[in-house]
């Protein structure tokens, strides 16, 4: 067992349980794929780790400043395309100076931001929750057939907590030129997909996810105590950092 003053490991029963008292984050769209164990990517338990502040996982300068420029793109794209349609795209105002709010401050589990909304001509009625992703082209043919389940999860989580049913996510396919210079990107059916879908469609027990995720709360959030790790994430523990997470507040 290796204990120190914001947490402490058990190594025989393979958990971690804090001790400190400090808010745990909430389970926004980025989170609910892995706390309902579909992220190929991220654990339970490490999602655990990174709510309770004692790891986040890094990401490549090249990845994120790539997704921010593009995103931009792509919004403005269906800005102008919806425009044509009567509609408006809304994007939220996020700078530096309240990059720690969110959309959701009345729920106390859930949270998170959605990157768009569609409105109506008038502004008066959300149409859809809209999602913008970046991903390789290697990646272009799988996707297309069949899209990420804890990204199909994040759209579906914003939609249901602004009580609206139909979400879009917007996938942008990049090349290593893209990567680099991404200011020159430019949208064309090759590189772009939409896709449009009613969450309850799409995930026909929705209602049971989300009182599943509450569920895991209630087990690992209210308890402090992880899920039981297992061999994929020994490694993981290596990389455990006691600081709190910088510019993540929900």
């Amino acid at each position: 067992m290796i204990q120190n003053k914001d947490y402490v490991i058990n190594h025989e029963k393979r958990y971690i349980k804090i001790l400190k008292d400090i808010s745990p984050l909430k389970i926004t769209g980025t989170r609910i794929g892995a706390v309902l164990n579909v992220n190929e990517y991220i654990t339970p338990f490490q999602i655990w780790c990174e709510m309770w502040k004692i790891y986040k996982k890094k990401i490549d300068d090249k990845y994120r400043e790539s997704g921010r420029i593009i995103e931009k793109i792509l919004l403005e794209k269906l800005y102008l395309k919806y425009q044509k349609l009567n509609c408006n795209v809304i994007q939220p105002r996020i700078c530096s100076s309240n990059s720690s709010i969110e959309f959701f401050p009345k729920n106390n589990i859930f949270g998170g931001r959605w990157d768009a909304l569609l409105y109506n001509k008038d502004c008066t009625q959300i149409l859809e929750v809209i999602e913008i992703k970046t991903t390789s082209l290697k990646n272009k043919e799988e996707w297309i057939q069949n899209i990420p389940k804890s990204y199909l999860l994040q759209v579906s989580l914003y939609a249901y907590l602004l009580n609206i049913k139909n979400a879009q996510i917007s996938i942008a396919f990049l090349d290593e030129k893209d990567y680099i210079n991404p200011k020159n990107f430019h949208p064309t059916e090759e590189n772009i997909i939409n896709y449009r879908f009613n969450i309850y469609n799409q995930f026909p027990s929705f209602d049971k996810l989300i009182t599943k995720a509450e569920q895991w709360w209630k087990l690992y959030i209210l308890t402090k105590k992880s899920p039981i790790y297992n061999k994929n994430d020994e490694k993981f523990l290596n990389e455990l950092k006691n600081n709190t997470l910088e510019k993540e507040d929900f």
